[in-house]
């Protein structure tokens, strides 16, 4: 979701659907945004997938959507609960986004996600 209603800001709130292709991630069971952690000035997103699977293992995993990616996409108006009509690929081949998955069988990791910017400003 995008903020509204100040300078350059749209009147009312937009917003963008993401989907994952990863099967079983629970892709978005935490969000974080609101920091550059890439250095280019644009916010990005932190997706946490707890239910990530490597090699028949649920490690969870956690990603960066840049938001880079997420400025081109064409947002919809937000409307009390009705849900997006389209509904863009998360972490489709082309798509720029950066994952790491977990060491621990069962650990969880990316039950929760939070950004930070190192070395920046």
């Amino acid at each position: 979701v995008f903020g509204w209603g100040g300078a350059g800001c749209p009147a009312g709130p937009e917003m963008v659907s993401l989907r994952s292709t990863l099967a079983n991630s629970q892709a978005g069971f935490s969000l974080a945004g609101g920091l550059d952690v890439d250095g280019d000035n644009v916010p990005d997103l932190g997706v946490g997938m707890p239910g990530l699977q490597a090699n028949g293992e649920t490690l969870g995993g956690a990603a960066i959507v840049y938001g880079s990616y997420l400025a081109t996409l064409a947002r919809e108006a937000a409307q009390d609960a009705t849900p997006a009509t389209t509904r863009y690929v998360m972490f489709a081949a082309a798509q720029p986004v950066a994952v790491a998955a977990g060491t621990v069988p069962g650990g969880q990791f990316g039950r929760s996600v939070a950004l930070a910017e190192f070395g920046g400003e």
